[in-house]
């Protein structure tokens, strides 16, 4: 799927693409400088999601990680070129609300 998009968006996406887990279920929005990002986990296994960003577009200011039932919790993440990882495990319908400028 996401040689797909980057062929139809002539050779690299412009917007994030994330792996790590079979559903995972991504949404993007930018508004002006800033993005967010939120990738739900549909899996009944935790996931830990890698978001794959377009060249240069920088690391996110903040990761929140939202479960049923439960308190927003603050996620880690690890940066690396072009990508970061979560360290946080998602749970079933978790969801990392990643945010940056």
């Amino acid at each position: 799927m996401h040689a797909v998009l980057n062929r139809v968006a002539g050779g690299s996406a412009a917007w994030p693409l994330v792996t790590g887990g079979p559903h995972l279920i991504a949404q993007f929005a930018e508004a002006g400088s800033r993005f967010r990002l939120v990738v739900t986990n549909g899996s009944a296994d935790p996931a830990r999601p890698i978001v794959h960003l377009p060249a240069g577009m920088p690391g996110p200011d903040h990761v929140t990680l939202l479960t049923p039932l439960a308190e927003p919790l603050p996620a880690a993440c690890v940066l690396f070129p072009g990508a970061m990882e979560a360290q946080t495990e998602v749970p079933h319908r978790g969801i990392p609300a990643v945010e940056w400028n």
